[in-house]
């Protein structure tokens, strides 16, 4: 019985390795993880960046001295794609309140932002918001927030709204994640479509992206590629129920997901989360606390080749010919879609 016992726990001990070995043989075209630097990065909890379709502005959310609440959106710019990042801007009272605010994702026009918020007048717990503007290279010509109503919203959590405009069928849509069914410290991803007239219908659970606690998606523009923070089980050996990032894939955007897997290279012994995608593909931006602190993170970024570029290496010099913010015209150039006009990259 013990011989039995023992080789039943080395059989066990095999088939656990050798699923580590083909999760972390997925996805593992990213180059290393880079720390966005100390503009952008301060003793604050830094987190949920994301890229502005030109390319040209970051939003994130961070808890640094100055806020107006918990936790503020800001931005910050660069004057072209090579260029560093400028010092962060709040956002200020329009956007921002006495309450917390974080980051979630903007529209391919650059002119929605959604967010989540737990400020007075919504629903409950946190609550997914979005605001507009008319000019989309306008960083502070946001409007006042609207709450995306009780049909998306519950009276629980609901965070980090991603936009979704697909491509094949035309159909917009939010994924979000939320703890509203069953088990209020879970964490599941939901999809909600949204209607001509920009209100959202009853949001559908997406059940084969479920790996445990799922918190934040990120959806490539093309929808055959999705990204996940989710927070169990474990992910990596040795590795406390902290927050890591999986990835899925489908052949078609009414296809159903491939079952999620750790996205190789990407993943400590820490929290890493809140994964997004540059306009192109080839950037994913996500937060860490790899750096040493239990509660403050971090942002970094990683890079692969773009879908929609030729002659560029793989994200890191866009001097060649690119597609970033992919609307199909290739070009040395980034679309400023606020006035139709080209802005040639420097």
């Amino acid at each position: 019985m013990k011989i039995k016992t023992t080789l039943s726990t080395i059989s066990a001990i095999i088939a656990l390795a050798m699923m580590a070995m083909s999760i972390f043989s997925q996805n593992s075209n990213f180059s290393l993880p880079q720390n966005m630097g100390a503009t952008l990065n301060m003793a604050s909890n830094d987190i949920n960046a994301v890229l502005s379709p030109n390319g040209l502005s970051l939003y994130f959310s961070s808890n640094r001295t100055g806020s107006l609440g918990l936790t503020d959106i800001y931005v910050s710019q660069r004057a072209t794609l090579n260029s560093a990042w400028g010092a962060p801007q709040n956002l200020g009272a329009t956007v921002n309140s006495s309450s917390s605010e974080a980051m979630g994702s903007l529209s391919l026009d650059g002119k929605t932002m959604f967010f989540q918020s737990n400020r007075v007048g919504g629903f409950g717990g946190r609550d997914n918001y979005l605001s507009t503007r008319t000019d989309p290279n306008n960083n502070f010509g946001w409007t006042t927030p609207v709450n995306l109503g009780s049909v998306v919203n519950s009276s629980l959590d609901e965070l980090a709204a991603t936009y979704f405009e697909d491509p094949t069928t035309s159909v917009n849509s939010i994924i979000f994640s939320s703890n509203r069914v069953t088990n209020p410290t879970i964490y599941h991803l939901y999809q909600s479509t949204r209607n001509a007239d920009g209100t959202f219908n009853a949001p559908i659970a997406i059940s084969e992206l479920e790996v445990g606690g799922e918190v934040r998606a990120a959806i490539r523009r093309d929808g055959l590629e999705v990204f996940i923070s989710a927070t169990l089980p474990p992910a990596m050996p040795g590795d406390p129920p902290n927050i890591d990032i999986w990835v899925a894939t489908r052949a078609s955007t009414t296809s159903t997901w491939s079952t999620p897997m750790l996205v190789a290279g990407i993943n400590s012994l820490a929290d890493d989360g809140s994964p997004s995608l540059s306009p192109d593909g080839s950037i994913l931006y996500f937060n860490s606390t790899r750096d040493g602190s239990a509660t403050d993170a971090n942002l970094y970024s990683v890079t692969r080749c773009s879908l929609y570029a030729a002659n560029v290496p793989c994200g890191i010099n866009r001097s060649g010919t690119t597609d970033f913010d992919g609307d199909g015209r290739t070009d040395i150039s980034v679309f400023r879609p606020s006035d139709g006009t080209w802005w040639v990259m420097q």
